[in-house]
This record gives C-alpha cells, structure tokens and sequence, in this order.
C-alpha cells in the first residue's frame, strides 16, 4: 500500500495495523502530532467513509494507494486571522460611510465572526460587539456607530499583529524584548509614583506592561520550537516552560490587585515578583536567539 500526503510518499511501516481503520487512525494521530489536521483521504480513488465499518475493515492487503490532503494547524490560523481582520475593516468602513442596507448585510455576519474571535482569540472573545451592546437586532444610531467603528479599527490591527506573530515570531519577539527592556527598569519606580500623586504615569506603565507580557507569553513557545535549549533554561529556579504558568498567575494576582486599587500590592507584584522573572526571560530568549544569527 502506497500512502500520498499533499502528493507526497509517505514512508509508512505497517506495525500492528491490519485494517484500513487503524492505518488511518495512526496517520491521524501522527499530523495531529505535526500539528496538521487531515482535511480529505482517497482510498484508490474513492473517498474515505469514516462512519462505514465496510471501510475501516477493510484489510490493508486489498488497497493500492491512499492519497491524503493535509494542511497545517498554524497556516489555517493565519488564514483565520486574516479572514478576521478583513471583516474588522470591512466593518469599520461601513459603519463610517456605508448605507443602512450596506451596515446590515455586514452585520448579518457578526454572529459567526464573534464565534470565530471566540474560537481563535479567546482572550479577545467580546471586545468587538461590545460598543453595539453585544449582536445588534437594530441599525445602532450615530453615537454607537462612531464607538464600535474605532473598536473595529483597533481589532483589526490586533488580528493583524497576531498574524505577524505567527508568521515571523522572531521579529516579533525582538520588537517585544526591545519595548520590554524599556519597561522594566520602571518598576522600581512605580511603587513611590503610587504613593505620591502619580498614578497615571505609573498605571500608563502597568497597562503597557501587562500588553507586552501578554505577547511575549504567546510568542515564547514559537521560540522554543526554533530554540528547543531555552526549554531548559531555569526563571528563579523553574525550568522556562514550567516558569510560564507561575508568571501566569502572577498576572491573574496583578490584575485582580489593580482592580481592588490595591496599590501596594501592585508595587511588590512589580518590583519582586515580575522584575526579576521577566529580565530573567529577556536575557535567555535574547540569548538564544542570538546565538543561531
């Protein structure tokens, strides 16, 4: 049996498998594995019927060839995003200079589009349909229409800088550590700037802070794909993927402190928590980037 991947021979050695089924099972797991979902198989020419037990059965000595269509987990994602980000303009457009009949042909899509945030960007589930007070069932009048086009404008450059993430995450890492480098010697600062009257100078810090953190945590397991030894690399004593779930909580506790206006807190947080964990990361993925240019 000879086994086709996008047209290309795979080299597949049968172990265990006897049946049709368990060849396909095996194959599915190993894309999933390579991160690719399989999106179309022939078997001799006719398409595969997962729910016939006819076809699982099937003994691998009576098939010729299998030809399968696959296609990459992060390629779709990109795809995904753009499709996102072009309905963000779009809606932006129309509620700027568009007709009523324009607005509400665009609107009739927002209810796949927010599923699909929710879906791809979890953390940014909500931000878009917000300004029109979730899925509107009327057109929004010229004051909500104003609000929810600049927040169409601004998801779509978020949608944008995702896909720049994942097309080229080591400029984007670089860019991230150069505005995080920047950031951190802040911190010692921040603490007296809450006590002393300055606390838009200090929250301006933290919101920006909180933003490029975000970015970096998305972007460091791409690194480590390129860079697997910064896997091993210690962050206060933790290994850097295991450091990455206690600087998750660490922002949960940041953020739930400034809620609660609890400034002192946020000034530890900052200053003994986030300080050295954060130039910790910097000088390693710095380093190991470095170091395959």
């Amino acid at each position: 049996m000879k086994i086709f991947i996008n047209d290309v021979p795979l080299e597949f050695q049968l172990e265990e498998e006897e049946s049709l089924g368990s060849v396909v099972d095996e194959i599915t797991r190993w894309l999933a594995a390579n991160s690719h979902n399989l999106d179309r198989l022939l078997v001799d020419g006719s398409p595969w019927d997962n729910d016939s037990p006819a076809w699982r059965e099937q003994p691998v000595a009576s098939v010729d060839r299998v030809d399968i269509s696959a296609s990459s987990r992060h390629e779709e994602q990109i795809t995904r995003l753009e499709t996102l980000g072009s309905y963000a303009s779009l809606l932006r457009r129309v509620l700027t200079e568009g007709s009523d009949d324009q607005l509400r042909a665009v609107l009739e899509e927002l209810p796949f589009v927010v599923e699909g945030i929710a879906r791809i960007t979890p953390d940014l589930a909500g931000l878009l349909e917000e300004p029109l007070g979730g899925i509107p069932q009327d057109l929004p009048d010229a004051e909500t229409r104003a609000r929810a086009a600049a927040r169409a404008g601004e998801m779509a450059n978020l949608f944008e800088h995702r896909q720049r993430e994942l097309i080229d995450p080591e400029h984007e890492m670089g860019g991230t550590l150069a505005v995080l480098d920047a950031l951190l010697p802040r911190f010692e600062e921040i603490p007296g700037e809450l006590q002393t009257g300055q606390e838009k100078q200090a929250l301006d810090t933290i919101a920006r802070f909180t933003e490029v953190a975000s970015r970096l945590l998305r972007l460091i397991p791409r690194i480590i794909d390129t860079h697997p030894a910064l896997r091993e690399e210690l962050i206060e004593g933790e290994a850097l993927t295991e450091s990455l779930g206690t600087i998750q909580n660490f922002l949960a506790e940041l953020e739930k402190a400034f809620r609660n206006t609890d400034y002192i807190l946020v000034g530890d947080l900052l200053e003994y928590e986030m300080l050295p964990r954060f130039s910790a990361i910097s000088s390693a993925v710095a380093k190991h980037m470095d170091n395959t240019r």
